[in-house]
């Protein structure tokens, strides 16, 4: 990326998170989950245990802070493992005066979604989960135009073989998986999902223990 180019401090370290300088003022970036780990990452008070989301066809990685986590448990239920294969968008936004990723709303959602956000020693607020696909249903496609199809549902034996992967902590561990698998039939976006959460997971392990230092709004 030419220097010129670089608008936001976020571009010149870009590191393995999505960050808010990453967006455009006006973005929101739609994201298809296919992982949901937990793991240990540094921040400015200390390693703390996160919720770390991964995305198809994404090199960068979402930590859930607890404002995102709610919202996504109220549009995706409270069973972290099932919110692989749902579709979220993220947009720029602000806390306690610094850039911050928040959740937009969701494709999926047919109506909007009003969350109360309750922190400790922090005053309840309210964030509203946007029904996309809503909007988009609601307006007609020229007739010219078909819109694009929407991509399969994950099948549970899928969704369940990722959250295995992803709470692998040795190399021994992730093989143990891929065997238990081996003679199992997948669709090939399953299998391409599978192939690349293998990929993904076998280099963290193999990586060190802790992530490099991010801060994580709440």
């Amino acid at each position: 990326m030419a220097m010129s180019k670089i608008v936001d401090w976020d571009q010149l370290y870009p590191g393995r998170f999505w960050k808010a300088g990453l967006l455009g003022p006006d973005e929101r970036k739609v994201l298809l989950v296919t992982e949901v780990q937990l793991e240990e990452l540094e921040t400015d008070k200390g390693i703390k245990q996160k919720g770390v989301l991964t995305f198809e066809g994404e090199t960068l990685q979402l930590p859930l802070n607890k404002t995102n986590g709610i919202c996504l448990r109220e549009m995706f239920g409270r069973v972290p493992f099932k919110w692989v294969g749902h579709r979220f968008a993220i947009f720029s936004s602000m806390w306690a005066n610094e850039p911050c990723i928040r959740i937009w709303g969701s494709p999926e959602l047919d109506r909007d979604l009003s969350v109360t956000i309750e922190l400790p020693r922090r005053k309840p607020f309210v964030m509203v989960m946007h029904a996309m696909g809503g909007a988009q249903k609601a307006a007609s496609p020229p007739p010219a135009q078909r819109p694009a199809p929407e991509a399969p549902a994950l099948t549970p034996r899928c969704s369940e073989v990722l959250q295995l992967m992803a709470a692998a902590k040795t190399l021994e561990d992730l093989d143990d998986v891929a065997a238990d698998i081996a003679t199992e039939t997948f669709n090939d976006r399953e299998t391409a999902l599978l192939d690349r959460a293998h990929a993904r997971r076998t280099k963290q392990i193999k990586e060190t223990p802790h992530a490099p230092k991010d801060n994580i709004p709440f």
